[in-house]
């Protein structure tokens, strides 16, 4: 495979097409505005991460097919946020921190501590925007639901050599065969 060069920049085709997509599920700019302020934090800690991969569960929960943990959304979501858009860790730092914050409120427990019920009740009140504003610091929850929701589709979706869809199990579950890219 060729690769473009100029000075020590590198980057293939293939990377190329997955930072445009990622560009697709970009935050909408009304939340990176209200956290323009904000310096990029540190990578996302493991409480954060146990927090996404039960928000992402929610959202693909397994059935009769694997859901959201077991394809490595997680995973997928945080290579993202590492090599093409760091600039987004502050939102997923303030989000998770906020949800976590209003399952305190609302069930005096931690989301990670909550049973699916709970969750499900929790992120449809995140989706429509009645969680409280004061958690949010300075954007709207409901951004912050469909852009978790944007991600995890593209994680579950996605090539597995990016990090989630481990052995294109989504794939398989769609009848996608997959004959030009090993």
């Amino acid at each position: 495979m060729e690769r473009w060069q100029e000075g020590d920049m590198k980057i293939g085709r293939r990377d190329f097409v997955y930072s445009l997509a990622a560009l697709a599920f970009s935050p909408p700019l009304r939340i990176l505005a209200a956290l323009q302020d904000k310096a990029a934090e540190k990578l996302l800690t493991d409480n954060e991460k146990a927090v996404l991969a039960d928000f992402c569960e929610q959202i693909v929960p397994a059935d009769e097919y694997p859901g959201a943990r077991e394809l490595g959304v997680v995973d997928f979501i945080d290579r993202m946020l590492k090599e093409a858009h760091p600039d987004w860790l502050v939102l997923y730092h303030s989000g998770l921190k906020s949800t976590d914050l209003c399952s305190q409120d609302l069930h005096a427990k931690s989301f990670v501590q909550m049973n699916s019920e709970e969750q499900v009740q929790l992120l449809r009140k995140m989706e429509r925007g009645e969680l409280p504003a004061l958690k949010w610091f300075g954007y709207q929850p409901g951004d912050f639901f469909e852009m978790v929701r944007d991600h995890t589709m593209q994680g579950y979706y996605s090539h597995p050599m990016y990090g989630g869809n481990r052995d294109k199990a989504a794939w398989k579950m769609i009848g996608y065969e997959d004959w030009w890219v090993i």
